[in-house]
């Protein structure tokens, strides 16, 4: 007898095979084409700081990108019906407007009954726990295929803006992969900025794949370069890829831009302290001596005889172990700041200390040199002499100002900028002190010792009038009877 189909079965069929043979995109509005007023893109249920932009330079596809300026600011939407074990890419388009390096980010999560899964921190978290590459400015696809976890049954889609940028987002998408395809390529190294020439290998998960390729950013298909050894990269290429085999889907096209550059050379600090904060590569040739690290953000101080600076590694791109005193050459970065603070942000690892054991001397200067010239002394380590706490008698803790004075009442803040050093939580001292310490800022100048050590009881100097002969002579008679082991 033949079976009755209904319009349900019939729906349900055709759902299964839009399921399994073609793949399905579970993104709502990911090309932000549909807005419920200017600053509020549809479906998009997390919303901070975003302008619906036109201009043709600024939108990757359609009519309408968001324009998202920064202060740690979110967009983002919550995608379910999640199967776990299948295979979905994620995938999205921006353009950063060329700032420090530290601008944006994606910042994701496979979700499981309501609760954050830690898999796949790597690519949804960063990527690797960094920044998205800037890439000079131009509209970048970030990509990647990945299997959700067994448990997950959502997805949470996050992008973050980071102060002083501002980043067009466009073409966002959340892509179930159909069943049967092939898994998608991938490259080694990773699409980014790199200093020289790259051999960039393409793999699929997918045995007896064939992967197809192109270089001028045009779609691969199986007309394409077959991939059969490394691509040699030695000028800044889009590069693109597929893989095919037959009885299964094809892959997902995968993009990756490589930036190939050379970096600015730059003879010493005090020069690269002028330089632009516009995303340049720029090469330190000289030497330049460690005054204090620290974990947060793999941060480092480092000066040479001409200036100080700080350098700013969230991503730990300065992979090095370095000990204070040791001398690094040839660090690469960009500039950028914070709060006032002017940053140095490594972009490759610097590779062994060329010298080691430095003995780095502060330079001494008064509290009034301190305030009125302090870009002379931004991020040196200087030693400012007789400051008096006034909050003597209480305990220091992290992140606080302490204002101190010198005899002629000059002031100058103490601040505890640095985590985990070992006068936190002891009392703050009473009487005179000189303090050695990091000349740093936030949007204030201000001095930070490296550890106790670096607070010292102040030492007077003798005058030498009459008195101060006579009081010199004194304690030189008392030395003499001590050393004769008698008391007076």
């Amino acid at each position: 007898m033949m079976k009755k189909i209904t319009f349900l079965s019939m729906m349900l069929l055709m759902f299964a095979f839009v399921r399994l043979g073609f793949g399905q995109e579970m993104m709502l509005n990911g090309g932000v084409e549909s807005w419920d007023d200017a600053t509020h893109p549809t479906d998009w249920t997390v919303v901070y700081n975003i302008d619906q932009e036109s201009d043709a330079a600024n939108v990757h596809g359609g009519a309408w990108s968001a324009k998202h300026t920064g202060g740690t600011k979110k967009l983002g939407q919550t995608i379910n019906g999640v199967v776990g074990g299948d295979s979905y890419t994620i995938s999205l388009w921006y353009k950063v407007i060329p700032h420090d390096g530290t601008d944006a980010r994606i910042w994701s999560y496979w979700k499981a009954g309501g609760s954050n899964l830690s898999d796949n921190a790597a690519e949804l978290r960063g990527p690797n726990s960094a920044y998205l590459d800037n890439n000079g400015g131009v509209w970048t696809e970030y990509t990647v295929t990945l299997n959700a976890p067994a448990t997950a049954d959502a997805f949470y889609f996050e992008l973050r803006t980071y102060s002083g940028a501002v980043v067009y987002w466009d073409d966002m998408s959340f892509f179930h992969n159909a069943a049967g395809g092939v898994e998608a390529p991938v490259f080694s190294p990773v699409a980014g900025t790199y200093f020289g020439a790259q051999d960039v290998t393409i793999t699929s998960a997918t045995a007896g794949a064939s992967i197809y390729y192109t270089t001028d950013g045009t779609d691969p298909d199986n007309t394409s370069t077959l991939y059969t050894a490394p691509v040699n990269i030695a000028a800044t290429t889009t590069l693109k890829a597929i893989a095919i085999k037959a009885g299964m889907t094809d892959s997902p096209i995968i993009t990756g831009v490589y930036n190939i550059t050379t970096a600015v050379a730059i003879a010493d600090l005090a020069t690269l302290r002028t330089q632009a904060q516009d995303g340049t590569i720029y090469q330190l040739n000289s030497e330049a001596f460690l005054t204090f690290q620290q974990s947060y953000r793999h941060q480092k101080f480092i000066q040479d005889g001409t200036a100080g600076i700080l350098i700013d590694d969230s991503p730990g791109n300065l992979s090095t172990t370095y000990n204070i005193g040791d001398g690094i050459t040839g660090i690469i970065g960009t500039l950028g700041s914070y709060k006032g603070m002017l940053q140095f942000i490594p972009a490759a690892d610097a590779g062994a200390a060329t010298s080691t054991g430095n003995t780095i001397t502060p330079v001494v200067i008064s509290a009034t040199e301190f305030v009125t010239n302090f870009e002379n002394y931004e991020g040196q380590l200087v030693r400012v002499d007789n400051l008096t706490f006034a909050d003597a008698g209480s305990t220091f803790a992290n992140g606080h100002v302490y204002p101190t004075t010198d005899p002629s009442a000059n002031a100058l803040d103490f601040r505890t900028s640095f985590y985990g050093v070992d006068y936190i939580g002891t009392n703050i001292p009473t009487g005179g002190r000189d303090i050695v310490g990091i000349a740093n800022e936030r949007d204030n100048p201000y001095l930070t010792a490296r550890d106790a050590a670096d607070i010292v009881n102040h030492a007077p100097v003798i005058p030498l009038g009459s008195t101060g002969i006579m009081i010199a002579g004194l304690l030189m008679a008392a030395v003499v009877v001590i050393r004769k082991g008698k008391l007076f």
